[in-house]
């Protein structure tokens, strides 16, 4: 989930453009299964028992252990976490704490917002982290309830709760803890704003937020200035609160979508990535691979492909691409988080 400073919008951004990749396959659905690698980092980590803050390693291996696979990554404005086969965190880059590196505990969803972090532990409680200094406006004070879906904004953290209520904390300078009533089906926190998915498929925002056109959606995704939506079609919608932003989709089906600052990326309906934009830092540099799932970041992009691949792209000056380990090959299950498909 991306964010960052609205000054910091220019008039003379470069004109956009859309990127694609073109390679022949078989199709992939939005719940795929696929084996995951990355060749050429490193395996070590350290052999503390115990987190910073004390709290014992509860996710049931020694670090001495080989993971087993990446089960899904998620970009912030300068670090880039990953979620790993055993259900450990692992982040890397610079976040508002600059110490990224996640608690050794089980989770079984991440969401990295502009400067922090937050997981689902396998209770559905809510744990969050990189809340420090002028950054710190409560997002990772993380409320006594039970979730089925997390999303980190900035400044603030949204959760899915199992009713279909939605509660957020944290920053509420432009309203974003004012949640409207309603039945959700997901929630996707951006920088001054959230938005959320009914289960009727209608698209909510609150906040400072951009207003979305009518129709109904599979999946959104907020950005710093814009949020992306799936139709019901698979065709992709894009508003954004930016009037220098020119974010406007390319045309075909997909599956998934994901927004960073002043551009986006989505998987088709084959397995294809494809990014648009303005993308000063390379996020249109999409590699010639099938992706099983994307995030984008402020200004990068993480991926996990279909053949054994992590993989990023985009801006990468604070470390965000340099995943710190590698897993073995191994075959999991991905889908986009929603409470019911």
């Amino acid at each position: 989930m991306p964010s960052g400073p609205r000054s910091e919008a220019r008039r003379d951004a470069p004109r956009s453009h859309v990127a694609h990749t073109y390679i022949p396959s078989h199709a992939l659905g939005l719940f795929l299964s696929i084996l995951l690698a990355g060749p050429g980092c490193p395996t070590e980590l350290d052999d503390d028992s115990t987190d910073d803050d004390g709290q014992d390693d509860d996710s049931g291996y020694d670090d001495d252990d080989d993971i087993e696979g990446w089960v899904q990554v998620s970009g912030g404005t300068a670090h880039s976490c990953a979620l790993d086969s055993w259900g450990r965190i692992e982040c890397w880059g610079v976040d508002a704490c600059n110490d990224p590196i996640g608690p050794k505990r089980t989770f079984t969803q991440i969401s990295a917002g502009g400067t922090h972090t937050c997981g689902l532990r396998p209770d559905g409680t809510a744990e969050c982290y990189g809340c420090c200094g002028p950054e710190d406006h409560g997002q990772c004070d993380a409320p006594d309830s039970t979730f089925e879906v997390i999303s980190s904004g900035h400044g603030v953290t949204c959760g899915l709760l199992a009713d279909g209520s939605v509660e957020c904390w944290g920053d509420n300078t432009y309203g974003q803890l004012n949640v409207p009533a309603g039945d959700y089906k997901t929630v996707s926190a951006g920088y001054e704003y959230v938005c959320g998915l009914f289960e009727s498929g209608f698209l909510r925002c609150w906040g400072d937020a951009p207003s979305p056109d009518e129709g109904t959606y599979t999946q959104i995704s907020s950005g710093t200035f814009e949020v992306c939506g799936i139709r019901t079609d698979h065709s992709i919608s894009c508003f954004s609160t930016n009037p220098w932003a020119t974010l406007d989709p390319p045309d075909g089906s997909y599956q998934q979508v994901s927004t960073g600052r002043d551009f986006a990326c989505a998987i088709d309906d084959i397995g294809l990535p494809t990014c648009w934009g303005t993308m000063d830092f390379g996020q249109g540099d999409v590699p010639g691979a099938l992706l099983s799932q994307l995030d984008a970041g402020m200004w990068h992009v993480l991926a996990l492909s279909a053949d054994r691949e992590f993989l990023c792209w985009g801006r990468g000056d604070e470390d965000q691409c340099d995943v710190p380990r590698c897993p073995t090959v191994h075959a999991f299950d991905i889908k986009v988080a929603n409470r019911r498909s």
